[in-house]
């Protein structure tokens, strides 16, 4: 296999075999797209060599990386702990859509990583600390995306309900998507029924956790 060959081979089923030869044209700039994709095609053989080059990545190097690993699926979960110190220390994430949708496709265990990265944002003992910031409206939207799987987001939701009025709209519609798998924040929900600001958007979303008899 070499640079020129490259293009021709199936992308769908590469061998596992190729992954050394791929990590190789990797780290190379005409190749490094359609390496990074093959290898992400390969499944979880590739997830050590991906694990490799996260650590070894510079800033655009990492971009590629992030950009391939939705084709993980599931298997990408045990690269979960590096997404989330590149989510916490970068203020502004790079192929988002990409960086999140991996987490989605890793399902509860995605919503765990996810959640891990808004716990420190708001932990005033964190270095990270960041309470303010648009990451806060990104990684809720996505919590409240994987419906009933972010379920264990639910203690940390209730918690920036009280503490973080300004984000108060978006956590209420993650709570209404996860459903009633989001049950225990019914009565921290009710109560922002009395908040003129948001009382519409907590009804919805107290409807959406199964309490029926909103009023």
């Amino acid at each position: 296999i070499n640079a020129q060959a490259i293009p021709q081979f199936e992308i769908d089923t590469p061998s596992k075999e190729l992954v050394p030869k791929l990590a190789e044209l990797a780290g190379k700039e005409p190749t490094r797209g359609i390496a990074l994709k093959l290898l992400s095609r390969v499944g979880e053989p590739a997830v050590p060599t991906f694990k490799e080059l996260l650590k070894n990545a510079n800033a655009l190097d990492t971009i590629a990386i992030i950009q391939a690993l939705p084709a993980l699926g599931k298997h990408a979960k045990p690269l979960l702990p590096e997404l989330q110190a590149i989510m916490v220390k970068s203020r502004w994430w790079d192929a988002e859509d990409e960086l999140l949708g991996t987490f989605k496709k890793c399902g509860s265990d995605g919503a765990e990583g996810l959640t891990s990265v808004l716990k420190t944002l708001h932990d005033p003992k964190s270095v990270h600390f960041a309470p303010a910031d648009d990451r806060t409206k990104t990684l809720v939207k996505a919590l409240g995306e994987l419906g009933a799987d972010a379920k264990t987001a639910v203690p940390v939701l209730i918690v920036l309900l009280d503490e973080s009025e300004s984000f108060r709209p978006e956590i209420l519609e993650a709570l209404g998507s996860i459903g009633p798998a989001a049950s225990k924040a019914i009565p921290a929900v009710e109560a922002l029924t009395n908040d003129a600001k948001v009382a519409d958007t907590a009804r919805v979303a107290l409807r959406r956790m199964g309490k029926l008899d909103v009023k």
